[in-house]
């Protein structure tokens, strides 16, 4: 396995987790008053929206070789970190002290 695929393979690992992590926010949608549970499925939508943009970048490097991942791995590095501020935001924003029961 090449460091390419390592690398590859690591940060696909770590959008799973953020997979996991958003399906688990989608799961107590149910707890939330009705207008935090509309901003967070807005919210978790845009986070989406990263989380796939990150896979795209990753399912080109698969493909690339040499110098051309060299150059996408810049715009991988950005779209995660823009994923996983979003993401960060999302865990912040709606932890489960931060709402109030129905």
């Amino acid at each position: 396995m090449t460091m390419q695929n390592t690398k590859i393979e690591a940060m696909q690992s770590k959008v799973d987790l953020i997979n996991q992590r958003i399906d688990d926010f989608q799961g107590k949608l149910e707890k939330f008053p009705q207008k935090m549970a509309h901003e967070l499925k807005t919210t978790l939508s845009d986070l989406e929206a990263k989380k796939s943009n990150v896979e795209n970048k990753l399912h080109t490097a698969q493909r690339l070789t040499g110098d051309a991942v060299t150059d996408l791995e810049t715009g991988i590095q950005m779209a995660w970190d823009d994923m996983n501020m979003a993401y960060e935001s999302v865990k912040e924003r709606f932890r489960n002290d931060s709402y109030q029961a129905k």
